[in-house]
């Protein structure tokens, strides 16, 4: 047990330290994605670009992030047939919007 006086000694050699940044990876640049994306788009835009996460966004407020595993996830639902929202398949396959995927993610964190 700490009394307040400690503490505040603490913090303010806590705030005395120098961040080591260079041990984090940090994206100078992320990408979004409109919630309106298909699958396929998604999937080509992570191929292409070499992404493992994009942000999903609606009128410029986050809605979301997709990520590269739950995105190979999603397609490989498509090619076997099988829903990716967990319900009932959605016409046109591989034309799924990024909010189920969205969705999916949601329910994993």
């Amino acid at each position: 047990m700490m009394t307040a006086s400690e503490v505040e000694e603490w913090e303010y050699h806590q705030f005395q330290e120098g961040l080591r940044l260079d041990e984090c990876v940090i994206d100078p640049a992320p990408f979004r994605l409109v919630e309106k994306e298909t699958l396929y788009e998604c999937y080509d835009l992570f191929n292409l670009l070499g992404l493992r996460i994009a942000y999903v966004t609606s009128t410029g407020r986050l809605v979301g992030v997709v990520a590269l595993r739950e995105l190979k996830g999603a397609v490989q639902s498509c090619v076997k047939g099988d829903p990716v929202g967990g319900g009932t398949p959605v016409e046109g396959g591989p034309s799924q919007k990024v909010a189920l995927i969205e969705n999916e993610t949601a329910k994993d964190v």
